[in-house]
């Protein structure tokens, strides 16, 4: 499904329950107020400003990462500076099954991949992510022509994308983990991107997304009905687990280790409760601490695994 038409389902159903939406509508200041509410001025697209007070505030703004802004809280992620580069295309020469109906992930050097995403209107996402000096070899032409080079170089995507036109314009994220020296305070709650992305390769962000806006949301709640809230365990402590469970396959995804495991060509060796551990980390459940690919030692066991396929 193509991202905007998603996020007008959503907003729609939120909506429909009684929620005020202000679209095309930015934040430019957040106060907190000494008595636990806040302000929050906000400028239309006329250009016309107002202020909304409020009891507790969730920044679920993703990438815009609003209060972590405004509040100077953005922080480095300890991740290598990667970047990605991406667009949509007519996609004519779709199959009809099999890789044409289902998100396809294209192995182009160790650190270097390219996502392709189908969408049920016929038009398909296409990406480059990695290392920034192959990303960035087209430096000096728009972004546009970058990524149509950078096509070109890949057989696999180039017989069936080269000569599609684009359906969105082209676009570069430089540098793109981003964390926050906080998640929480009196009177907020930041989730989602917001607060912390790591990379897109095992879309981590819809888990994050998911996850911390449920638990900020019910958290929010029992605050607001002046019961105690340990934001610490309750939220942030929980979020940093799957965080930190999600950097350590990133983390060795780029290294290579589990590529090895991914691509062992006996693959028999690992079918089973193996493959099913690690498939369910990757399906997002990194708070399962009874998974040994999600606990304390999930770092040494990988790489101890991926050791091993090698040597048989």
């Amino acid at each position: 499904m193509p991202r905007a038409h998603f996020d007008k389902v959503l907003a729609d159903e939120v909506a429909s329950r009684g929620v005020e939406i202000l679209y095309q509508t930015a934040v430019t200041a957040v106060e907190l107020l000494d008595d636990g509410t806040s302000t929050t001025t906000v400028v239309d697209a006329e250009g016309s400003s107002s202020v909304i007070r409020a009891r507790f505030i969730i920044d679920a703004s993703g990438y815009g990462r609003v209060l972590p802004r405004l509040f100077g809280l953005d922080k480095s992620s300890g991740m290598a500076p990667r970047k990605a580069l991406f667009g949509h295309f007519t996609d004519l020469r779709r199959p009809t099954t099999g890789e044409g109906e289902q998100i396809t992930l294209i192995i182009h050097k160790q650190d270097v991949w390219i996502w392709v995403i189908p969408f049920s209107d016929g038009n398909t996402s296409v990406g480059f992510v990695g290392d920034p000096g192959f990303v960035n070899q087209f430096e000096g032409l728009s972004a546009a022509d970058q990524l149509h080079n950078l096509i070109k170089l890949v057989p696999f995507v180039a017989t069936r994308f080269s000569d599609q036109l684009p359906t969105i314009e082209a676009a570069g994220i430089a540098a793109y983990a981003v964390s926050a020296t906080q998640t929480y305070g009196p009177g907020f709650a930041i989730t989602g991107n917001s607060s912390e992305f790591i990379d897109p390769i095992f879309s981590s962000g819809v888990t994050f997304a998911t996850e911390s806006g449920m638990i900020a949301a019910q958290l929010a709640c029992k605050e607001l009905r002046r019961e105690t809230v340990d934001w610490k365990s309750e939220y942030a402590d929980h979020m940093a687990q799957g965080v930190e469970t999600f950097r350590t396959y990133v983390n060795l995804w780029y290294g290579g280790a589990l590529q090895d495991i991914f691509f062992y060509a006996q693959d028999n060796a690992i079918q089973g409760e193996i493959k099913r551990q690690i498939c369910s980390v990757l399906a997002g459940n990194v708070w399962d601490m009874t998974n040994p690919f999600v606990n304390a030692k999930r770092d040494r066991l990988l790489t101890s695994l991926s050791k091993l396929v090698k040597i048989y």
